[in-house]
Protein backbone atom coordinates (compact mmCIF):
# COMPACT_ATOMS: atom_id res chain seq x y z
CA UNK A 1 0.00 0.00 0.00
CA UNK A 2 3.10 2.44 -0.70
CA UNK A 3 2.05 5.83 -1.91
CA UNK A 4 -1.82 5.19 -1.52
CA UNK A 5 -4.48 7.52 -0.87
CA UNK A 6 -7.96 7.19 0.86
CA UNK A 7 -10.40 9.65 -0.25
CA UNK A 8 -13.92 10.51 1.51
CA UNK A 9 -16.18 12.11 -0.72
CA UNK A 10 -19.23 14.31 0.58
CA UNK A 11 -21.45 16.89 -1.26
CA UNK A 12 -22.09 18.98 1.80
CA UNK A 13 -21.12 19.13 4.85
CA UNK A 14 -21.73 15.87 6.93
CA UNK A 15 -24.25 16.38 9.31
CA UNK A 16 -26.04 14.96 12.41
CA UNK A 17 -28.88 13.50 10.25
CA UNK A 18 -30.39 11.43 8.29
CA UNK A 19 -29.17 9.75 4.94
CA UNK A 20 -25.79 9.56 3.81
CA UNK A 21 -24.01 13.25 5.16
CA UNK A 22 -25.25 11.50 8.55
CA UNK A 23 -23.68 7.92 7.94
CA UNK A 24 -20.55 10.01 6.97
CA UNK A 25 -20.86 12.31 10.24
CA UNK A 26 -20.92 9.07 11.93
CA UNK A 27 -18.03 7.23 10.54
CA UNK A 28 -16.15 10.55 10.60
CA UNK A 29 -16.32 11.46 14.08
CA UNK A 30 -15.94 7.22 15.47
CA UNK A 31 -12.54 7.50 13.27
CA UNK A 32 -11.55 10.70 14.58
CA UNK A 33 -8.42 10.56 16.47
CA UNK A 34 -7.61 7.09 15.89
CA UNK A 35 -4.97 5.45 13.24
CA UNK A 36 -7.59 5.31 10.04
CA UNK A 37 -7.38 2.06 8.10
CA UNK A 38 -5.19 1.18 5.62
CA UNK A 39 -2.88 3.01 7.93
CA UNK A 40 -0.18 3.73 5.66
CA UNK A 41 -2.09 5.32 3.55
CA UNK A 42 -2.73 9.47 3.33
CA UNK A 43 -6.38 10.24 4.06
CA UNK A 44 -8.12 13.52 2.63
CA UNK A 45 -11.49 14.50 3.47
CA UNK A 46 -13.18 16.11 0.31
CA UNK A 47 -16.53 18.13 1.30
CA UNK A 48 -18.23 20.45 -0.93
CA UNK A 49 -15.54 22.40 -2.88
CA UNK A 50 -12.98 21.86 0.84
CA UNK A 51 -10.23 19.58 0.99
CA UNK A 52 -8.47 18.61 4.18
CA UNK A 53 -6.04 15.91 5.48
CA UNK A 54 -7.33 13.57 7.98
CA UNK A 55 -6.76 13.36 10.66
CA UNK A 56 -6.23 16.63 12.01
CA UNK A 57 -4.33 18.11 15.31
CA UNK A 58 -7.63 20.32 16.16
CA UNK A 59 -9.69 19.44 19.14
CA UNK A 60 -12.33 17.45 17.44
CA UNK A 61 -13.87 16.44 14.32
CA UNK A 62 -16.78 19.59 15.11
CA UNK A 63 -13.97 21.65 15.17
CA UNK A 64 -12.88 20.34 12.13
CA UNK A 65 -15.77 20.31 10.37
CA UNK A 66 -16.44 24.37 11.73
CA UNK A 67 -12.97 25.41 10.34
CA UNK A 68 -13.78 23.85 6.42
CA UNK A 69 -14.38 26.76 4.32
CA UNK A 70 -16.76 24.73 1.86
CA UNK A 71 -17.31 27.55 -1.19
CA UNK A 72 -20.36 26.36 -3.66
CA UNK A 73 -21.62 23.69 -2.41
CA UNK A 74 -24.25 23.10 -5.76
CA UNK A 75 -24.46 22.37 -9.40
CA UNK A 76 -22.06 21.89 -11.82
CA UNK A 77 -19.06 23.86 -10.12
CA UNK A 78 -19.18 20.86 -7.33
CA UNK A 79 -18.90 18.40 -9.51
CA UNK A 80 -16.22 19.53 -11.71
CA UNK A 81 -14.12 20.40 -9.18
CA UNK A 82 -14.41 17.04 -6.76
CA UNK A 83 -13.82 14.90 -10.47
CA UNK A 84 -11.16 17.31 -11.48
CA UNK A 85 -9.39 17.42 -8.43
CA UNK A 86 -9.60 13.65 -7.65
CA UNK A 87 -8.18 12.79 -11.03
CA UNK A 88 -4.82 15.22 -10.20
CA UNK A 89 -4.51 13.81 -6.83
CA UNK A 90 -4.54 10.08 -9.19
CA UNK A 91 -1.25 11.43 -10.99
CA UNK A 92 0.51 11.86 -7.45
CA UNK A 93 -0.59 8.23 -6.01
CA UNK A 94 0.12 5.11 -7.02
CA UNK A 95 -3.21 3.41 -5.24
CA UNK A 96 -6.36 5.30 -4.54
CA UNK A 97 -9.09 4.27 -2.99
CA UNK A 98 -12.53 6.96 -2.98
CA UNK A 99 -15.13 6.46 -0.67
CA UNK A 100 -18.14 8.48 -1.71
CA UNK A 101 -21.12 9.08 0.66
CA UNK A 102 -23.92 9.36 -2.17
CA UNK A 103 -22.65 11.86 -4.24
CA UNK A 104 -24.49 9.99 -7.55
CA UNK A 105 -23.46 12.30 -9.78
CA UNK A 106 -19.71 11.54 -9.22
CA UNK A 107 -18.41 8.20 -10.92
CA UNK A 108 -19.06 9.63 -14.62
CA UNK A 109 -16.22 12.27 -13.64
CA UNK A 110 -14.02 10.12 -12.47
CA UNK A 111 -13.76 6.76 -14.19
CA UNK A 112 -11.09 8.25 -16.65
CA UNK A 113 -8.48 7.56 -14.11
CA UNK A 114 -8.04 4.07 -14.97
CA UNK A 115 -6.73 0.81 -12.98
CA UNK A 116 -5.08 2.78 -9.34
CA UNK A 117 -8.94 4.08 -8.82
CA UNK A 118 -10.55 1.93 -6.42
CA UNK A 119 -14.17 3.17 -5.43
CA UNK A 120 -16.57 2.35 -3.19
CA UNK A 121 -20.00 3.92 -2.87
CA UNK A 122 -22.43 4.21 -0.19
CA UNK A 123 -25.76 3.94 -1.71
CA UNK A 124 -28.35 5.49 0.95
CA UNK A 125 -31.28 6.63 -1.17
CA UNK A 126 -34.90 4.74 -1.06
CA UNK A 127 -34.44 3.09 -4.07
CA UNK A 128 -32.11 5.36 -5.48
CA UNK A 129 -31.80 9.70 -6.08
CA UNK A 130 -33.75 9.91 -8.87
CA UNK A 131 -37.09 7.77 -7.51
CA UNK A 132 -36.97 10.22 -4.22
CA UNK A 133 -36.55 13.13 -6.57
CA UNK A 134 -39.17 12.25 -8.23
CA UNK A 135 -41.16 11.37 -5.62
CA UNK A 136 -40.76 14.49 -4.10
CA UNK A 137 -41.43 16.58 -7.32
CA UNK A 138 -44.19 14.71 -8.19
CA UNK A 139 -43.31 13.67 -11.77
CA UNK A 140 -40.17 12.13 -13.79
CA UNK A 141 -38.63 14.42 -15.65
CA UNK A 142 -35.24 15.30 -17.52
CA UNK A 143 -33.66 16.04 -14.13
CA UNK A 144 -34.82 12.73 -12.61
CA UNK A 145 -33.76 10.90 -15.90
CA UNK A 146 -30.12 12.70 -15.53
CA UNK A 147 -29.93 11.63 -11.94
CA UNK A 148 -30.97 8.01 -13.47
CA UNK A 149 -27.90 8.17 -15.56
CA UNK A 150 -25.68 9.03 -13.37
CA UNK A 151 -27.19 6.26 -10.56
CA UNK A 152 -25.93 3.69 -13.31
CA UNK A 153 -23.00 4.74 -13.23
CA UNK A 154 -22.84 4.12 -9.05
CA UNK A 155 -23.56 0.93 -9.89
CA UNK A 156 -21.81 -0.19 -13.45
CA UNK A 157 -18.38 1.49 -12.25
CA UNK A 158 -17.74 1.47 -8.41
CA UNK A 159 -16.01 -1.64 -7.83
CA UNK A 160 -18.02 -1.96 -4.75
CA UNK A 161 -21.44 -0.51 -3.29
CA UNK A 162 -22.48 -0.34 0.07
CA UNK A 163 -25.60 -0.54 1.67
CA UNK A 164 -26.98 -0.20 5.13
CA UNK A 165 -29.12 -3.11 5.15
CA UNK A 166 -30.22 -6.33 3.40
CA UNK A 167 -33.82 -4.49 2.77
CA UNK A 168 -32.10 -1.46 1.11
CA UNK A 169 -30.64 -3.61 -1.47
CA UNK A 170 -33.68 -5.25 -2.40
CA UNK A 171 -35.87 -1.93 -2.06
CA UNK A 172 -33.15 -0.47 -4.76
CA UNK A 173 -33.29 -3.92 -7.25
CA UNK A 174 -37.14 -3.94 -6.98
CA UNK A 175 -37.23 -0.12 -8.21
CA UNK A 176 -34.04 -0.85 -11.02
CA UNK A 177 -34.70 -3.91 -12.08
CA UNK A 178 -31.96 -3.57 -14.95
CA UNK A 179 -29.51 -2.86 -12.34
CA UNK A 180 -29.89 -6.15 -9.89
CA UNK A 181 -27.15 -7.95 -11.44
CA UNK A 182 -24.56 -5.07 -10.47
CA UNK A 183 -26.02 -4.08 -7.77
CA UNK A 184 -26.30 -7.67 -6.05
CA UNK A 185 -22.83 -8.25 -6.96
CA UNK A 186 -21.11 -5.51 -5.80
CA UNK A 187 -23.37 -5.09 -3.11
CA UNK A 188 -21.60 -5.14 0.35
CA UNK A 189 -24.51 -4.86 3.11
CA UNK A 190 -22.71 -2.69 6.05
CA UNK A 191 -25.14 -1.61 8.74
CA UNK A 192 -24.92 1.77 10.08
CA UNK A 193 -24.03 3.00 13.43
CA UNK A 194 -24.80 5.74 16.00
CA UNK A 195 -23.05 6.92 19.22
CA UNK A 196 -23.47 4.96 22.26
CA UNK A 197 -24.25 6.92 25.50
CA UNK A 198 -25.01 6.18 29.01
CA UNK A 199 -27.43 3.92 29.85
CA UNK A 200 -30.48 5.96 30.56
CA UNK A 201 -32.40 6.26 33.95
CA UNK A 202 -35.67 4.46 34.65
CA UNK A 203 -38.45 6.41 33.78
CA UNK A 204 -41.60 7.06 35.68
CA UNK A 205 -44.49 4.50 34.97
CA UNK A 206 -47.18 7.52 35.68
CA UNK A 207 -47.84 10.30 33.98
CA UNK A 208 -48.82 10.99 30.33
CA UNK A 209 -47.16 8.60 27.62
CA UNK A 210 -44.28 10.44 26.46
CA UNK A 211 -44.14 9.76 22.79
CA UNK A 212 -41.21 10.89 20.15
CA UNK A 213 -41.06 10.88 16.67
CA UNK A 214 -38.34 11.76 14.11
CA UNK A 215 -39.65 11.76 10.36
CA UNK A 216 -39.17 14.37 7.83
CA UNK A 217 -42.79 15.56 6.44
CA UNK A 218 -42.50 13.74 3.31
CA UNK A 219 -45.10 10.68 2.08
CA UNK A 220 -42.79 8.16 2.50
CA UNK A 221 -42.44 8.66 6.16
CA UNK A 222 -46.10 7.49 6.66
CA UNK A 223 -47.25 10.58 9.42
CA UNK A 224 -50.95 10.67 7.86
CA UNK A 225 -50.95 6.82 9.11
CA UNK A 226 -49.58 7.92 12.39
CA UNK A 227 -52.09 10.56 13.09
CA UNK A 228 -55.40 8.31 12.52
CA UNK A 229 -53.05 5.53 14.94
CA UNK A 230 -52.69 8.27 17.66
CA UNK A 231 -56.73 8.94 17.45
CA UNK A 232 -57.35 5.51 17.98
CA UNK A 233 -55.04 5.74 20.92
CA UNK A 234 -56.77 9.11 22.12
CA UNK A 235 -60.18 7.58 22.12
CA UNK A 236 -59.16 4.77 24.41
CA UNK A 237 -59.09 7.51 26.69
CA UNK A 238 -55.68 7.27 27.11
CA UNK A 239 -53.37 10.81 28.41
CA UNK A 240 -50.31 11.24 25.71
CA UNK A 241 -47.82 14.39 24.28
CA UNK A 242 -46.04 13.70 21.02
CA UNK A 243 -43.21 15.72 19.79
CA UNK A 244 -41.79 15.40 16.17
CA UNK A 245 -38.80 16.42 14.97
CA UNK A 246 -37.91 16.85 11.21
CA UNK A 247 -37.86 19.07 8.38
CA UNK A 248 -41.29 20.70 7.30
CA UNK A 249 -42.12 21.21 3.53
CA UNK A 250 -45.47 21.45 1.93
CA UNK A 251 -47.12 18.80 3.36
CA UNK A 252 -46.88 20.37 7.32
CA UNK A 253 -50.00 22.30 6.67
CA UNK A 254 -51.77 18.89 5.69
CA UNK A 255 -50.97 16.78 8.75
CA UNK A 256 -51.54 20.19 11.01
CA UNK A 257 -55.08 20.20 9.48
CA UNK A 258 -55.31 16.55 9.65
CA UNK A 259 -54.47 16.24 13.64
CA UNK A 260 -56.91 19.39 14.17
CA UNK A 261 -59.61 17.19 12.34
CA UNK A 262 -58.48 14.05 14.69
CA UNK A 263 -58.91 16.19 17.64
CA UNK A 264 -55.39 15.46 18.57
CA UNK A 265 -53.48 18.45 17.38
CA UNK A 266 -53.09 20.26 21.06
CA UNK A 267 -51.21 17.04 22.09
CA UNK A 268 -48.50 17.17 18.86
CA UNK A 269 -45.75 19.74 18.74
CA UNK A 270 -43.85 19.86 15.30
CA UNK A 271 -40.13 20.92 16.79
CA UNK A 272 -38.56 20.86 13.55
CA UNK A 273 -34.93 20.58 12.45
CA UNK A 274 -32.96 20.30 15.97
CA UNK A 275 -29.76 19.75 16.78
CA UNK A 276 -28.73 16.11 17.55
CA UNK A 277 -27.97 16.89 21.35
CA UNK A 278 -31.48 17.99 21.31
CA UNK A 279 -32.80 15.00 19.74
CA UNK A 280 -31.34 12.25 22.32
CA UNK A 281 -32.33 14.04 25.12
CA UNK A 282 -35.96 13.79 24.58
CA UNK A 283 -35.15 10.21 23.11
CA UNK A 284 -33.45 9.43 26.77
CA UNK A 285 -36.72 10.59 28.13
CA UNK A 286 -38.99 9.24 26.21
CA UNK A 287 -41.72 6.56 26.64
CA UNK A 288 -42.25 5.23 23.42
CA UNK A 289 -40.34 6.23 19.61
CA UNK A 290 -42.79 5.63 17.09
CA UNK A 291 -42.14 5.05 13.57
CA UNK A 292 -44.05 4.49 10.83
CA UNK A 293 -42.45 4.91 7.24
CA UNK A 294 -43.52 3.68 4.46
CA UNK A 295 -39.84 3.00 2.86
CA UNK A 296 -37.08 2.10 4.71
CA UNK A 297 -33.56 1.93 4.43
CA UNK A 298 -32.05 1.99 7.73
CA UNK A 299 -32.60 5.04 9.89
CA UNK A 300 -30.29 6.34 11.92
CA UNK A 301 -33.11 7.73 14.48
CA UNK A 302 -34.59 3.99 14.97
CA UNK A 303 -31.13 3.43 15.63
CA UNK A 304 -30.64 5.88 18.01
CA UNK A 305 -33.97 5.44 19.98
CA UNK A 306 -32.67 1.39 20.24
CA UNK A 307 -29.25 3.03 21.98
CA UNK A 308 -31.95 5.02 24.16
CA UNK A 309 -33.35 1.70 25.62
CA UNK A 310 -37.06 3.36 24.02
CA UNK A 311 -39.35 0.76 23.62
CA UNK A 312 -40.07 1.46 19.19
CA UNK A 313 -43.40 0.58 17.72
CA UNK A 314 -42.95 0.77 14.19
CA UNK A 315 -44.11 -1.42 11.16
CA UNK A 316 -42.36 -4.42 10.13
CA UNK A 317 -40.57 -3.66 6.47
CA UNK A 318 -37.52 -5.45 6.17
CA UNK A 319 -34.98 -2.91 7.11
CA UNK A 320 -36.69 -2.70 10.72
CA UNK A 321 -36.61 -6.26 11.05
CA UNK A 322 -33.07 -6.47 10.23
CA UNK A 323 -32.85 -3.48 13.05
CA UNK A 324 -34.80 -4.80 15.82
CA UNK A 325 -35.00 -8.37 15.01
CA UNK A 326 -37.72 -10.97 13.33
CA UNK A 327 -39.61 -11.73 15.98
CA UNK A 328 -39.77 -8.08 18.10
CA UNK A 329 -43.13 -7.88 19.84
CA UNK A 330 -43.93 -4.69 18.89
CA UNK A 331 -44.80 -4.25 15.37
CA UNK A 332 -47.75 -2.86 13.71
CA UNK A 333 -49.47 -3.02 10.52
CA UNK A 334 -52.13 -1.00 10.85
CA UNK A 335 -53.32 2.62 12.56
CA UNK A 336 -55.44 -0.19 14.81
CA UNK A 337 -52.80 -2.23 15.75
CA UNK A 338 -50.35 0.74 16.46
CA UNK A 339 -52.88 1.73 18.79
CA UNK A 340 -53.15 -1.45 20.57
CA UNK A 341 -49.31 -0.93 20.56
CA UNK A 342 -49.29 1.78 22.11
CA UNK A 343 -52.34 0.88 24.71
CA UNK A 344 -50.04 -2.65 25.62
CA UNK A 345 -47.27 -0.26 26.94
CA UNK A 346 -49.55 2.49 28.88
CA UNK A 347 -50.81 -0.47 31.39
CA UNK A 348 -47.18 -2.35 30.74
CA UNK A 349 -44.89 0.28 31.47
CA UNK A 350 -42.48 -2.11 33.49
CA UNK A 351 -42.31 -4.41 30.94
CA UNK A 352 -41.89 -2.20 27.72
CA UNK A 353 -38.96 -0.88 29.66
CA UNK A 354 -37.22 -4.42 29.91
CA UNK A 355 -37.80 -4.40 25.68
CA UNK A 356 -36.48 -0.85 25.84
CA UNK A 357 -33.43 -2.24 27.73
CA UNK A 358 -32.99 -5.66 24.91
CA UNK A 359 -33.15 -2.75 22.27
CA UNK A 360 -30.42 -1.14 23.67
CA UNK A 361 -27.98 -4.05 24.59
CA UNK A 362 -28.87 -5.28 20.80
CA UNK A 363 -27.64 -1.89 18.99
CA UNK A 364 -24.48 -1.74 21.55
CA UNK A 365 -23.73 -5.27 19.97
CA UNK A 366 -24.09 -4.22 16.37
CA UNK A 367 -25.17 -0.86 15.46
CA UNK A 368 -22.36 1.18 17.00
CA UNK A 369 -20.41 3.63 15.19
CA UNK A 370 -17.48 2.15 16.26
CA UNK A 371 -18.06 -1.16 14.70
CA UNK A 372 -19.78 0.50 11.60
CA UNK A 373 -15.94 2.14 11.16
CA UNK A 374 -14.62 -1.43 11.62
CA UNK A 375 -16.50 -2.84 8.83
CA UNK A 376 -15.73 -0.21 6.13
CA UNK A 377 -11.87 -0.19 7.50
CA UNK A 378 -11.95 -3.87 6.25
CA UNK A 379 -14.10 -2.69 2.90
CA UNK A 380 -10.93 0.25 2.40
CA UNK A 381 -7.91 -2.15 2.88
CA UNK A 382 -9.30 -4.73 0.84
CA UNK A 383 -9.48 -2.61 -1.99
CA UNK A 384 -6.16 -0.87 -1.31
CA UNK A 385 -4.31 -3.96 -1.31
CA UNK A 386 -5.43 -5.05 -4.73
Amino acid sequence: MANSLVIYVCKGLPARAGGGLGVAYNYLSAAWGKTLEPASADHILLCGMAEASLPSQVENFDAFLAGLDLGSKRGASLLIWQAARIRELAKRYERIVVLAFTPYYLWPLVQVCGRKLATIHSEHGKGGRHNELAEERGKFGLRERFVQWCVGHNFRFPDRVVFPSRGALNLFTEKNPGLREDAENKAAILYNGVSTCEAPSPRPNHGPLKIVSVAHHVREKGLEMMLDSLRLFSDAGVEWQMINYGQQSTLTPELVAQADRLGIGSRITHAGLQPQAVVRKQLGEADVFLHTPVIVVFDLSLLEAMMHAVPVVTVPLEGNREALGEDYPLYANTPAEVSDRLKWIENHRDEAAEIGKALRERALELFTSDAMVKHYAGLLTELARN
